[in-house]
């Protein structure tokens, strides 16, 4: 740069600051002053924000956090190890205790009639795993099994399958005495509650003690009929039978197709119908059915056949029989029909609805843990059948 250029820049910075310095004088000085001041205000509470947020998440001397996660821990143990469970083999029994305020287990909750195997080990142990349903070596299934650290098991009483209408009937009036082999064994109802309020490590105590004395603190037991089919503690088996439901699958009903018979002929709406689950059982029992057919009145009539099982298929098909003394019968000889659905019939007004099955005859009731509460309905239907089935209910 030459001097000439060099003294013009030097006089234009001056002329600058002589414009900047003016235009202060003439008032603007103090509106600039407070931006200045508001923008490092801002600052400064930018940055003091960011490092509190930065001691919040590193810091592990925060009060609020520890409470929070001390009372979500506090809270999930208490929910699943605040009982123990204690079996006198020499009784019978199982005791629940529920801790107290300090901590221990001394205010019996529940008592619970059950079946203990003589092999069982006396001891403490624990609580190590759950199983909806598991099978044994003998072959049967327990509902509601609990492992022990022992690897002694407590379960429902046995079934014969994975099928709540396949009790073993001479276990479960067996209850209240010990068994020869096997596991600890309960009613339905009481295996599902400490299935479902006993985590894992909580706490078992067997011990023997012929001088306990709890039989006054215990509930009725039914003694069921050598025929019966379920537990009658388990609510779930009490209304499928109520209501006659398949406790496994349905593959198909068959045998109701529209038909016409001659006037005064012998019709029988249960001639041809049948169903099968899934395996391949015969479930014809379950099926119930509305209406009727005089073959001693011409007419057209209706016959409504239902079938449901506790998977959701409910099947209702419609059956139209015309009785006439122009025609002879044309009732059809069906073999197989699968169907899944309810039926495509042509829908008509019907108020009527399928009576429940009988449920299932007990002998007497005696002393136990938790007590039944079937009712004897009545009904022309056909008796309920012990389907078998490999799936879990």
């Amino acid at each position: 740069m030459d001097l000439k250029n060099l003294k013009e820049f030097k006089e234009y910075t001056r002329i600058k600051k002589i414009d900047v310095r003016k235009w202060l004088l003439r008032g603007h000085a103090p509106l600039y002053t407070f931006i200045l001041i508001v923008f490092a205000a801002a600052v400064v509470f930018m940055f003091s924000t960011i490092h509190s947020m930065f001691n919040n998440e590193n810091t592990s001397d925060n009060p609020s956090d520890e409470v929070s996660v001390s009372t979500e821990t506090t809270g999930y143990i208490a929910d699943n190890q605040s009982y123990m469970l204690a079996i006198n083999k020499s009784k019978n029994y199982l005791i629940v205790y529920k801790m107290d305020a300090t901590g221990e287990f001394t205010n019996i909750f529940q008592i619970f009639r059950c079946s203990v195997p003589q092999s069982l080990a006396t001891g403490e142990t624990s609580i190590t795993d759950k199983f909806i349903w598991k099978m044994f070596d003998s072959n049967v299934y327990g509902h509601y099994t609990v492992q022990f650290g022992n690897n002694a098991y407590l379960h429902s009483v046995p079934y014969t399958k994975q099928d709540t209408m396949t009790l073993i009937v001479s276990a479960y009036n067996n209850l209240g005495k010990s068994s020869s082999v096997g596991s600890v064994a309960l009613t339905a109802a009481d295996a599902k509650w400490i299935y479902e309020n006993c985590g894992l490590n909580t706490k078992v105590k067997v011990y023997e003690d012929s001088t306990e004395n709890f039989d006054n603190r215990l509930s009725e037991l039914t003694t069921l009929a050598a025929d019966a089919k379920y537990d009658p503690t388990d609510q779930g088996a009490v209304n499928n039978a109520e209501n006659n439901i398949v406790n496994t699958k349905i593959a198909y009903m068959t045998g109701t197709r529209d038909c016409t018979v001659a006037l005064n002929s012998d019709f029988d709406i249960w001639t041809g119908v049948y169903a099968k689950d899934v395996n391949n059982n015969d479930i014809t029992s379950y099926i119930t059915a509305t209406g009727s057919v005089d073959t001693s009145t011409p007419g057209v009539y209706k016959v409504i056949y239902f079938l449901n099982d506790s998977f959701g298929t409910n099947l209702k098909y419609y059956r139209y029989v015309t009785v006439t003394d122009e025609a002879e019968s044309t009732v059809p000889a069906e073999t197989t029909a699968p169907a899944t659905a309810a039926a495509t019939q042509p829908a008509q007004t019907d108020t009527t609805t399928p009576a429940p099955t009988n449920s299932q005859p007990v002998t007497a009731v005696t002393e136990a843990s938790t007590s039944s509460n079937n009712t004897n309905n009545g009904s022309d239907n056909k008796s309920q059948i012990n389907p078998t089935n490999n799936t879990g209910q």
